[in-house]
């Protein structure tokens, strides 16, 4: 059951009173159900219903729970144990205080300096077991009415707009008492004051570069989304980048992963303003435990409804007509959708099959020739096959005691170079004298194949490699 609520302004915080019909539906699909037919079994049941959880941005949490997403206590997992920082000019408050998560031994916890200008001798308290968080909820009356309740990119690239860098934050920089090399200076005969750049400030000379850095940038196919799309060379800023836009986790390295956050958030503290941490950034410290404890954010996070929001303006041909474009489209998925059910030589809409799926053996694709250009190639891919061959390690052991008997002096690095130098013609002598007394597949192998196959792309074991000329092609 879905509900459409169209206005021509967004609701905002009075986003419960949108929601108050839905309520009442749910309230009554609960506790009184309805009558329904049920086409299959042909006849009618007592349909009921009830909201398990819903799926919002951080915003929208604190309208739709009641908890305040905004103010000193603004983390919803730390609650009364968050750390902030009121910044008097910048009139906002930082979340910072990373340090009390690292060891204990640390030497970041008494670099007052590099800091907020504290030495940090506190412990992270114990999180929340289930018995204390339900009891806080426990008695909790929610009463539906209006209710009151940034980025790396804009810092880095000093977009006007954007940046939380500028006079304020240097300003409560001096009232800390940290990085006096930062604090504002003035200029003779000048109102304005002067503000030394910054380690992160970029120049006109390093803002391209840095865009170029990313604009060329190449990931494994599948890792994120294409970098590329998302930078602007003409105006070097960066575009509508999510932190979703990186799909991939290993869930065995998670405690070093938030290992790595929280030294990767002290280490922002040490040189990015006050203003640039948001309660936002300080969230980041939490995502591995709610990994750990709900799976990926993936299938509880807005993001898989966030980029399906994307798919859904693509299917607007008309602009004046956007939500006719959008139910056109969709049901026109749909039916194909619906039709390749029946049809088995077709695949269904949807998210595309890998290419690499059931290429595990092996399979070249791309730039297939015959024969080789290059001799010493040639022999090099000849010699690794046969040293990562199961059934020439017998051959291997005997040439290389061969090696070591004729050639006692020598070290251990001579003889390597050595056997990968006469190996392959010494295992070939070796099985023309053994004929025809010998394996098939070790007669193959030690007379080399006689016709070679060259490709420019190569699939197996689920992965994709080209050559770097083939690579320069790629947009991954």
């Amino acid at each position: 059951m879905s509900l459409l609520i169209q206005d021509p302004k967004q609701p905002g915080n009075d986003i419960d009173v949108y929601l108050q019909p839905l309520v009442d539906e749910m309230m009554e699909l609960w506790s009184t159900s309805i009558h329904v037919y049920d086409a299959y079994k042909k006849e009618y049941f007592q349909l009921r219903a009830m909201l398990f959880c819903t799926i919002n941005d951080f915003p929208a949490y604190g309208n739709l729970s009641a908890y305040s997403t905004k103010g000193k206590k603004a983390c919803p997992i730390c609650e009364e144990n968050t750390h902030s920082i009121w910044l008097t000019n910048c009139k906002k408050l930082a979340f910072m205080g990373h340090r009390r998560e690292l060891a204990e031994n640390h030497p970041y916890h008494k670099k007052s300096d590099l800091f907020d200008g504290t030495i940090e001798d506190r412990k992270l308290p114990p999180p929340l077991d289930g018995e204390t968080t339900l009891s806080k909820v426990a008695n909790i009356n929610v009463v539906l009415g209006k209710k009151g309740f940034g980025p790396l990119k804009g810092l880095l690239l000093n977009i006007p707009e954007k940046t939380k860098d500028g006079i304020k934050v240097r300003r409560d920089m001096e009232l800390m008492n940290i990085r006096p090399k930062l604090q504002p200076k003035d200029i003779d005969g000048r109102s304005t004051k002067f503000l030394p750049p910054a380690c992160y400030t970029m120049s006109k000379v390093e803002k391209p570069k840095f865009c170029q850095c990313l604009h060329g940038i190449k990931v494994p196919s599948g890792y994120s989304a294409n970098i590329r799309k998302l930078v602007s060379m003409k105006d070097l800023k960066l575009l509508g980048m999510k932190s979703h836009d990186c799909h991939v986790i290993d869930p065995d390295v998670l405690d070093e992963y938030q290992r790595d956050i929280i030294l990767t958030l002290c280490e922002l503290e040490m040189y990015f303003p006050p203003s640039f941490f948001d309660v936002m950034v300080h969230l980041v410290s939490h995502i591995v435990g709610e990994i750990k404890a709900c799976d990926p954010v993936f299938l509880w996070y807005m993001y898989p409804f966030e980029r399906y929001m994307g798919i859904l303006k693509d299917y607007v041909r008309n602009l004046n007509r956007p939500e006719g474009s959008i139910v056109e489209e969709y049901a026109s998925k749909e039916v194909i959708e619906f039709c390749t059910n029946y049809m088995d030589r077709f695949t269904s809409v949807g998210i595309p099959q890998s290419c690499h799926e059931g290429r595990l053996s092996g399979q070249g694709t791309l730039g297939r020739k015959t024969g080789y250009s290059n001799v010493a190639d040639y022999q090099e891919a000849h010699f690794n096959v046969l040293q990562h061959t199961t059934s020439i390690d017998s051959f291997i052991q005997e040439h290389m005691s061969l090696l070591r008997q004729q050639n006692r002096k020598k070290s251990a690095k001579w003889l390597a170079k050595q056997h990968k130098k006469t190996f392959s013609e010494w295992l070939k002598d070796k099985v023309r004298r053994t004929l025809p007394n010998i394996d098939k597949t070790i007669e193959a192998l030690g007379f080399a194949p006689k016709h070679v196959f060259q490709y420019q792309g190569y699939d197996i074991n689920g992965y994709t490699f080209y050559t770097k000329a083939q690579d320069k092609k790629s947009k991954t």
